[in-house]
């Protein structure tokens, strides 16, 4: 058996000893070449650094994505009054001068820290969309980021607490006088704008084709169109916000806004600021949009609409008005137009807080039909529930002022005219049909059943009480009385009706 050579023993330790020579040269030749490599690699990052400097030709790239305390994972930007949009933003000493800036370069996942400061006439346009794991946040905040907590839901048991709002740039970023819209979402999805002030714009913040916005804190007064709005979105909401003295609207949903939501916001008609026509307003179209925990307040006397939905050529159904407070409007609540149809107005409460002017409360008009009122409440109202035609729908053919719509589980007390047929002078008249008044109360007022309007048929009340009313029927109208069923009649300065 052959075993291959063998080796003498001197041979063999020449052999290992030239191996282990060569291994340690081999080993420092490495290291050589680790040291020179590392050498160049840090002349080129110094001597390429040059290339990155922020200057107003070249503005600043965007640093690595990585966490800076972001909790969904992006970068913290800052913007300040004192600070350049020629800098970092990526610290309050870096910050950026204005939000303009700021909103073209935040991406998904960033958070823009703005702080409080009058940062005057900015039109602030966003640029880029968030995602749904990684939204783009911009935040206003006084001394420390975080610092501005989340308005409570109101407390309506106190509900002139609740006075127009005050603008103080001391407290939150505020954007002045500028024209055209202080803000404005565009076709993005995913942003968030938290604890801002705007006044003095077209529209205050204007959100447009755009899906799941959220709006927080946002105060917007004095604008000529509308102060917050969501036009032609979905699933977008608005939270805690508040605007007055805007010309046209305080709060808008339109255009066939959907799945959208309006809570703990406010809209005002202010003394000595602009007349604000609708205070919260869903309009020109919509479905599934809910106006939760609000407040519509009337204080100078011209506002005409507190918290409602008008078609206005297109349909609106399927959407909430719940748990909310109109005071002082010519209409509290409304629905307008015969395309405004299968809505909920929920749990809802009415005042006439010893106004001057006119004061009604629920209000249908224009052909709107098949709509419930539930848990609703009226105080001090010239008309409780008002039913009248004007003509202004003109897009749908209709036959009735209101018809089919449902008043259920509702209390009223001390009204002018608990139900009010009413009409508008020189306007072909069509009659309310077929509503129905269920489980009602009616206490203390003047007039039942106001008749203005001719040939209303087919309404009924019933399972209800009217106590302490001076007059059954009155009004000028001819054709049918309210049909009564299984109503108490109390106290009243007239004889029970033929149930």
């Amino acid at each position: 058996m052959f075993n291959g050579p063998t080796w003498p023993n001197w041979l063999i330790i020449d052999l290992n000893e030239k191996e282990a020579v060569m291994e340690e040269k081999f080993a420092m030749l490495c290291a050589v070449l680790l040291v020179v490599g590392c050498a160049f690699a840090m002349a080129y990052y110094f001597l390429s650094i040059d290339t990155v400097i922020p200057s107003e030709s070249a503005p600043p790239p965007t640093p690595a994505r990585v966490s800076t305390g972001n909790s969904l994972g992006g970068i913290d930007y800052y913007v300040s009054t004192s600070g350049s949009d020629s800098d970092t933003g990526l610290s309050e000493a870096q910050a950026w001068r204005t939000i303009t800036y700021a909103a073209t370069r935040a991406s998904a996942g960033d958070a823009v820290h703005i702080k409080a400061g009058n940062y005057g006439a900015e039109h602030v346009v966003f640029t880029k969309s968030g995602t749904e794991s990684a939204p783009i946040v911009f935040e206003g905040y006084k001394n420390i980021p975080g610092d501005i907590a989340e308005p409570p839901p109101m407390d309506f048991s106190n509900w002139r607490q609740y006075g127009p709002p005050v603008l103080d740039s001391s407290l939150m970023p505020l954007l002045a006088n500028g024209g055209g819209n202080g803000m404005y979402i565009s076709s993005k999805a995913y942003i968030e704008v938290k604890n801002i002030q705007i006044t003095g714009y077209e529209y205050g913040l204007e959100v447009s084709g755009s899906h799941y916005i959220s709006v927080n804190n946002v105060v917007a007064t004095e604008c000529d169109r509308a102060g917050l709005e969501f036009r032609s979105c979905s699933y977008c909401s608005m939270l805690n916000s508040v605007a007055s003295d805007c010309d046209m609207c305080a709060i808008i949903i339109r255009s066939g806004t959907s799945n959208s939501l309006i809570q703990n916001c406010r809209g005002y008609d202010a003394p000595g600021g602009s007349v604000t026509d609708y205070a919260i307003v869903v309009h020109s179209g919509g479905h599934n949009n809910t106006i939760r925990h609000c407040l519509a307040r009337n204080a100078e006397g011209s506002g005409s609409h507190g918290i409602g939905l008008k078609a206005e050529g297109a349909a609106i159904y399927d959407c909430t008005v719940e748990d909310c407070v109109s005071v002082n409007f010519y209409k509290c609540f409304y629905v307008r137009h015969s395309a405004v149809y299968t809505n909920i107005f929920r749990n809802n409460v009415a005042i006439n807080d010893n106004f001057s002017h006119t004061v009604n409360g629920f209000v249908v008009r224009d052909g709107a039909h098949d709509n419930l009122f539930s848990g609703c409440k009226g105080y001090g109202l010239d008309s409780a529930i008002m039913f009248y035609e004007t003509g202004e729908d003109t897009y749908f053919v209709h036959d009735c002022s209101g018809c089919r719509n449902t008043f259920s589980n509702c209390m009223f007390e001390d009204s002018g005219k608990a139900v009010n047929f009413n009409l508008v002078s020189g306007i072909p008249q069509l009659p309310a049909k077929d509503n129905i008044f269920a489980n009602c109360v009616f206490n203390d007022g003047s007039t039942l059943s106001y008749h203005n309007s001719n040939n209303n048929t087919g309404n009924v009340m019933k399972d209800s009480t009217v106590t302490g009313f001076s007059v059954l029927r009155g009004g000028p109208g001819t054709g049918p009385d309210i049909a009564y069923v299984n109503t108490d009649f109390l106290n009243n300065g007239f004889s029970p009706p033929s149930l």
